[in-house]
């Protein structure tokens, strides 16, 4: 799979220079594109339906490139990507949670107050849009939870590949979110598309394993 391996990254970086450049042309090919690679990745992996993790993963995945394609046009599709990606977060918790045999409850503590003070800095800049946002912040951040108490109910490879996988997902949304309501930065593209880029690829990895 080096090969396959070799165009995610070639693609993930051609979609990141082209989104730096704001070139739309360019981004609406290679932004699904990295993701139906990723997707290929697990699809090939011998023994695909054996494996209890991959079929909500691969659910994840298909969600993602769905919300991928709204947020070409965030000015128009926004809330659709968002609820897009809601249901993905949903499948992979499913996936994590049914990997783990308990809830490791310390990221819960952890997520609590950091969940509530980054709402409470975009809060004045949401709208309408405050309470899809905290919707949507509670699923990512369960599904971190789920990915948590994975690695810590059965601590592999795998399971910290999952773990690593949805804490790059919320840094991410976290970036890409301050970006859309509180306005661009530098190296803005780099830190959203990296850090998503990165994470789904984690937790596909996570079912490889």
């Amino acid at each position: 799979m080096i090969w396959l391996s070799i165009l995610i990254l070639v693609t993930a970086i051609a979609h990141i220079f082209a989104d730096s450049f704001h070139r739309r042309e360019i981004c609406v090919i290679t932004k699904p594109l990295v993701m139906v690679e990723i997707g290929s990745l697990l699809l090939l992996q011998p023994g695909f339906w054996e494996s209890s993790i991959r079929l909500p993963i691969l659910g994840g995945l298909l969600f993602s490139v769905v919300g991928d394609v709204f947020l070409l046009w965030p000015e128009k599709r926004f809330v659709a990507g968002l609820l897009s990606f809601l249901v993905a977060h949903i499948f992979y918790a499913y996936g994590f949670w049914h990997e783990s045999s308990t809830i490791f409850w310390l990221p819960v503590v952890l997520l609590v107050p950091v969940v509530v003070i980054f709402i409470w800095l975009l809060w004045g800049f949401l709208g309408a849009l405050r309470l899809p946002v905290i919707i949507y912040t509670l699923i990512i951040a369960w599904m971190l939870v789920c990915a948590s108490s994975w690695l810590y109910s059965t601590p592999t490879l795998a399971s910290f590949y999952a773990a690593l996988g949805a804490t790059l997902f919320v840094i991410s949304d976290a970036c890409l979110a301050w970006q859309k309501f509180r306005g661009t930065y530098v190296l803005a593209s780099l830190w959203i598309m990296a850090t998503y880029y990165a994470a789904q690829l984690l937790i596909v990895l996570s079912t490889c394993l």
